[in-house]
């Protein structure tokens, strides 16, 4: 459900890769020996607790690994039957789910919300299904709420409930206007799926999008219900492993309320193309961004980010929740689909995807250095006078194909809330930080990120966010 913290920045994929120094193309066999390396070397050089990996390139299946552990706790490896929470990816299954009810009449892209909706009052209901399908809503988003938000975020939620965190609340902009990553719009999604067809999402899907498309494995993370081979979520702390945090699947439902397996996700891209999921023309929407979604830093189909370079289109869905992170990558110019699932927070999948898709592409891969030990921070109090010197709002490069003239923006928002600063990328849940010293901030949860601020006049300035896949630095663009 997280917009990933580095992936916006970093790694939306025509990879900084591609401008590196080619190599000569591999043959198959040895193609096959250096993707099936990198898969194992990932639990180490990554610090994936267990992933699981499926690439396809036409009618040949390239990859087909698994390494490391589901369970660290009880030793069970990975497989390719390993079940994962695939977060955001869930987003293009429900706007499959929507597009089969506009090619069927029941829905019109158009719609005012308020149709299906009564619970969206005033300007909500003005929305339009389109504009909750491409993020354009406006409409609050309800992981950037911050404490409300997270004081709910691991119950299991009524309906009406989660419904009641979003429909009240004013829009963020008039719909339309901008373009704005949008978990609710998808939850909102899901609802008018289940009053439109009067099936519970999930029995929904099952009988009209994961059955067409030849998935087993893909089900509704229910946290009560049983999964076979579901795997146990971890967050990565320098080199060691702890138990994530829950996160209740009622919340997310039909924004990042699925499981699946890397073999159904690959599965999933190539059914969902071919028109046995949707119509042709349906695709073609999905596929196709419009308006402010078209325009955003990185542009927007339904469902997936849609991407354009050096003759090649990408269509890209990524997943990140905590525990798990998952990447599907369909180029349909190459025929090529890659599916990594782990299930270990942060970005170690896209950099994962990245090295595959480097080999494929007959370039070199990106180096990769070994995860040293790291203690989680220490928190240090700031005065208020000391945290406001870092609130505001600072513009980030989104780099594409290596190139950041390609890429747009994504934006950083620092603010104090109870007294404790926090941060926030577009799209992606607030994390609180914790001061290092020397204007310098570490994540709480996650000690290998790093911001750094540049005072003038006793204020900051600009901002450099740096990772384990890289770094970007940008001006403050705005106070709050």
């Amino acid at each position: 459900m997280r917009h990933d913290l580095l992936v916006g920045i970093l790694s939306l994929w025509p990879w900084v890769a591609q401008a590196q120094a080619p190599e000569r193309t591999p043959g198959r066999e040895e193609l096959t020996r250096r993707l099936d390396s990198l898969v194992e070397a990932s639990t180490t050089e990554l610090h994936l607790a267990g992933v699981s990996v499926v690439v396809l390139q036409g009618n040949d299946t390239l990859v087909s690994r698994a390494a490391g552990y589901a369970d660290l706790e009880n030793g069970v490896p990975a497989d390719l039957g390993t079940v994962y929470r695939i977060g955001s990816i869930t987003k293009q299954f429900t706007a499959a789910a929507i597009l089969q009810q506009v090619d069927k009449g029941a829905i019109a892209l158009d719609d005012r919300i308020r149709k299906y909706l009564p619970e969206c009052s005033g300007r909500c209901g003005e929305t339009t299904i389109r504009q909750l399908l491409n993020h354009t809503s406006g409409i609050k988003n309800f992981t950037d709420l911050g404490d409300p938000f997270l004081a709910v975020s691991s119950q299991d939620l009524a309906q009406h409930d989660v419904l009641a965190l979003v429909t009240q609340r004013p829009l963020d902009f008039a719909p339309g206007s901008r373009w704005s990553y949008n978990n609710s719009g998808y939850y909102l999604l899901g609802v008018i799926l289940e009053r439109v067809t009067s099936q519970p999402y999930a029995e929904y899907l099952e009988d009209h999008v994961w059955r067409p498309a030849g998935l087993t494995d893909t089900q509704y993370c229910d946290g009560r219900t049983l999964i076979p081979h579901r795997a146990h979520g971890y967050d990565a702390i320098g080199s060691r492993f702890v138990n994530a945090g829950h996160l209740s699947t009622t919340v997310p439902f039909s924004a990042a309320g699925l499981c699946s397996t890397a073999g159904d996700l690959v599965r999933w891209a190539r059914a969902l193309g071919s028109g046995r999921v949707v119509s042709r023309s349906a695709y073609q929407l999905m596929t196709t961004p419009s308006g402010a979604a078209r325009r955003a830093e990185q542009p927007y189909g339904f469902g997936a980010w849609i991407t354009q370079s050096k003759g090649r289109r990408y269509i890209s869905t990524f997943g990140q929740m905590d525990g798990f992170n998952a990447v599907l990558w369909d180029t349909p110019t190459d025929s090529l689909i890659i599916a990594v699932l782990s299930n270990t927070s942060g970005t170690g999948t896209v950099t994962l995807g990245r090295q595959l898709s480097s080999v494929l592409l007959g370039i070199a891969a990106p180096s990769i250095e070994k995860t040293e030990d790291e203690a989680p921070p220490a928190l240090t109090p700031l005065t208020e006078i000391e945290r406001n010197r870092y609130v505001g709002r600072y513009r980030l490069p989104a780099i594409r194909d290596g190139d950041p003239e390609l890429g747009g923006s994504v934006t950083l928002r620092v603010f104090e809330e109870n007294g404790r600063l926090t941060a926030q990328l577009t799209g992606d849940r607030p994390e609180r930080l914790v001061a290092l010293g020397e204007h310098s901030f570490g994540f709480l949860e996650r000690p290998d990120v790093r911001l750094s601020f540049f005072l003038r006049q006793g204020r900051a300035g600009r901002v450099r966010i740096a990772g384990p896949d890289g770094a970007a630095e940008g001006p403050r663009i705005g106070s709050r």
